[in-house]
């Protein structure tokens, strides 16, 4: 095999790298679990600089999507400053470190059931200098999200997150609402035209807004207003399946 360890050092050498792994297909299970095999190096963690934030986690273990990188811009602007968010599904940090980061929120609740992303998290506020605005949890986050405590609930999960939409609206502070961000990936197969593709994200906006209407009546028996204050479009996540994030203002009235 000392041919194969003479390609890997011209490789290494080439493209001024130390390590090489081989890449598979992400695994159909609950974590997402990459198929990444070292090949050259013995050390799994990696460290990538995203928007000027500071991510590392160990690659056989964690995944990074390069594709959301206008959401995460984007909640990078939002003013987040003197609130409380709730990630429901954060990952290695991949929103919540724009939250505190850039938005300067005042404390994220980050949630995870994968305990390496977790670990890998932690790592990352650290990095970056924000241990101290992030409360983390290890578990299913409809067990384990707090109540009655968000400004903002992000749900940054696909194909969907609706089995947690009701944990995000027990999340939100009761006396005063607050705004849910809603991961989705939704289908305009059959639709033809910018225009119509359109209608059917506007469909799904209608949609969500009564699903979380039937989740607010059943909760505390409190009358709330809810409305979709913007569709923006992710990215293309196959033919005819559009990754989206709804923004949706939910407020009690008294």
């Amino acid at each position: 095999m000392d041919y194969l360890y003479d390609d890997l050092e011209k490789i290494c050498e080439k493209v001024k790298c130390s390590r090489i792994a081989i890449q598979g297909s992400i695994e159909n299970n609950n974590f997402r679990t990459p198929k990444v095999r070292l090949i050259k190096g013995n050390d799994p963690w990696v460290v990538h600089i995203d928007n000027g934030i500071k991510y590392t986690f160990d690659v056989t273990k964690c995944m990074f999507s390069l594709g959301n990188i206008n959401e995460k811009i984007r909640v990078s602007k939002f003013n987040c400053e003197n609130e409380t968010v709730v990630d429901l599904f954060c990952g290695i940090g991949y929103f919540t470190l724009p939250f505190i980061v850039h938005a300067k929120a005042l404390m994220v609740h980050a949630i995870d059931w994968n305990a390496d992303a977790i670990d890998a998290l932690k790592k990352n506020l650290a990095l970056n200098n924000a241990s101290e605005r992030c409360i983390t949890y290890i578990g299913d986050n409809r067990l384990v999200c707090p109540k009655n405590i968000a400004d903002r609930v992000y749900l940054g999960l696909i194909p969907s997150s609706k089995e947690s939409w009701r944990t995000a609206c027990f999340a939100l502070k009761q006396e005063i609402g607050g705004v849910l961000h809603i991961h989705e990936n939704v289908s305009s197969f059959g639709v033809k035209g910018k225009d119509n593709i359109k209608n059917v994200w506007h469909q799904f906006g209608i949609n969500v807004v009564d699903d979380l209407k039937s989740i607010f009546d059943e909760m505390n028996g409190l009358k709330w207003t809810v409305r979709v204050t913007a569709i923006n479009k992710v990215k293309q996540y196959a033919p005819h399946i559009h990754h989206l994030v709804i923004d949706v203002e939910c407020r009690p009235i008294h």
